[in-house]
């Protein structure tokens, strides 16, 4: 277990994670005088303290690793440490469609993000970005997932508690910071949904209902917004699909070609959804109806296993090592339920590659 310090008050990375409105008022408080807080991984062994990175996204406020220095964290037991390779900005596509900055990520990825209805599509690059438009490439949805993911430390496995959506939605919320996607503010663009909490349910609701009013269709454009969350099932619908997120109420339809591409896309993640064993996260894009109900227009889909750490896999189609390095893990985590009754299916006749797929799963 990790402790950090901040406000001159010591306490668990983890208390801080899962409670991030009570510590509020403190992390804003270092914000503003010291200007970060301190990782004390070390200093168990004489080490010093690490720099973390005050971050403020909505009402609450997040740690995260500060540039360049997730190294030097221990790596076995903090969830700031990062191999070197993610910190030294390698080539590819989508190191140069995503950058993490000081002020948190900056996206620029392939998808529209206001829609002319009439006349053609808006440039969505940034007030002098245009010499630098030819140069910087774009980045798929599941890219973005991925990166966010790494940058976040999920792919790795530090020990401890088993780790919730509560957890993985404050450390993506702690990497997105005040980056940008496509040139825009990302906390104007991108909503990951918080994980369900009594006490907190009028802030939830309050910040979810903040977000969906920047998602509006009028006579003339389209605007749309990005979430990320953990899908419950993709259940069939007059018109087509609805895709329903285990943090909300909140339906998302979708189309029939969107939900038949997603399922040959992520074949292995599709007939995951639903199942006890398993958690399948996803970002979507959606935007408004003209009836002013919620669309997906795109989506990517991330397997993971029950404690949310990601399962690699191959392109023929076997299930490789988790990305934290633990098959272990990931082998009781998918043996320890049998459930399939919830599992989504497949649109047309994919029902018999759903069940193909679940055998690798389990191992049979």
């Amino acid at each position: 277990m990790t402790n950090v310090r901040f406000d001159g008050l010591v306490t668990s990375l983890e208390e801080v994670q899962d409670n991030p409105a009570r510590f509020a008022t403190r992390l804003e408080r270092a914000k503003r005088t010291s200007g970060y807080a301190e990782c004390l991984c070390q200093s168990a062994g004489g080490g010093k303290p690490l720099r973390l990175v005050v971050r403020r996204y909505g009402a609450l406020f997040h740690l995260a690793r500060w540039p360049d220095e997730g190294v030097y964290h221990k790596r076995d037991i903090c969830s700031f440490f990062a191999e070197p390779t993610a910190l030294s900005g390698a080539s590819g596509s989508e190191q140069e469609a995503i950058r993490t900055t000081h002020s948190g990520l900056d996206a620029r990825l392939d998808v529209s993000r206001t829609v002319r209805t009439v006349g053609a599509v808006r440039s969505e690059s940034s007030p002098g970005d245009n010499s630098r438009a030819a140069s910087r490439r774009s980045a798929p949805l599941l890219g973005f997932l991925q990166r966010v993911w790494q940058d976040a430390g999920l792919n790795h496995w530090s020990g401890g508690a088993q780790r919730n959506w509560g957890t993985c939605s404050v450390q993506i919320l702690a990497v997105l910071g005040e980056g940008k996607m496509n040139g825009k503010p990302v906390q104007d663009v991108v909503h990951v949904m918080r994980r369900y909490e009594e006490s907190e349910l009028p802030t939830i609701k309050a910040e979810f209902d903040a977000f969906l009013s920047r998602i509006r269709t009028t006579p003339t454009e389209s605007r749309r917004g990005v979430v990320i969350a953990e899908i419950k099932a993709i259940e069939p619908s007059k018109y087509g699909f609805i895709v329903r997120l285990r943090q909300t109420f909140e339906p998302f339809y979708a189309s029939k070609a969107l939900v038949e591409s997603a399922a040959r896309s992520y074949r292995h993640a599709w007939p995951m959804i639903g199942q006890p064993e398993a958690r399948v996260v996803a970002v979507l894009v959606v935007e408004r109806t003209k009836d002013g109900n919620l669309r997906a227009v795109d989506l990517a889909l991330q397997l993971c296993n029950r404690a949310f750490h990601t399962v690699r896999l191959e392109l023929r189609g076997r299930y490789g090592e988790p990305s934290c390095g633990r098959a272990a893990a990931v082998r009781k985590a998918a043996t320890a339920g049998r459930g399939r009754r919830h599992a989504a299916r497949l649109p047309s006749d994919r029902h018999s590659a759903a069940n193909r797929n679940r055998d690798l799963w389990h191992g049979s």
